[in-house]
């Protein structure tokens, strides 16, 4: 079980900019690499410092060790958390459990893999979601940018 983090629109808007030749797919993919890079560098710099004790007593884990990013295809790239049911202190840590839980909206069906019997007394301490949203800010500004330069280069 793998946490998931959708961008709605981006295939759309990277097949159009990827319409202005392989120099502006190269620009595309440095700057969605330095936004997964920066994302995952964020949620490292966010993260509970120190160590969480897994839920069987008998491990320790440290959160910004489970932050990676991934090429997963051509001009993607994925922000990973190492949180599954085996390990599931990195989402107990970003959402909270039982009656403590705090999910936006967005992230609802991502926070119910990880439900177990609602009796947690974690609080949440988000480091994900903040650097997700700070990031993808940035990096929809940045394509904005890239277009706007191509747009203006090629007329």
């Amino acid at each position: 079980m793998q946490p998931k983090i959708k961008i709605t629109g981006q295939k759309e808007l990277l097949r159009a900019l990827s319409k202005f030749g392989e120099e502006a797919e190269k620009r595309i993919d440095q700057i969605t690499n330095i936004a997964a890079v920066e994302i995952a560098q964020d949620a490292k710099d966010r993260a509970p410092r120190g160590k969480e004790t897994n839920p069987d007593g008998n491990a320790t884990i440290n959160i910004t060790q489970l932050i990676n990013v991934e090429h997963t295809s051509h001009l993607f790239y994925t922000v990973k958390v190492q949180a599954d049911e085996d390990n599931p202190i990195p989402a107990y840590l970003e959402f909270g459990t039982g009656a403590f839980v705090k999910v936006a909206p967005e992230w609802k069906d991502m926070a119910w893999e990880f439900y177990k019997n609602g009796e947690g007394r974690l609080h949440p301490q988000p480091y994900l979601y903040p650097a997700y949203t700070r990031g993808k800010a940035q990096y929809e500004n940045d394509l904005k940018q890239l277009l706007d330069q191509l747009t203006k280069n090629a007329l």
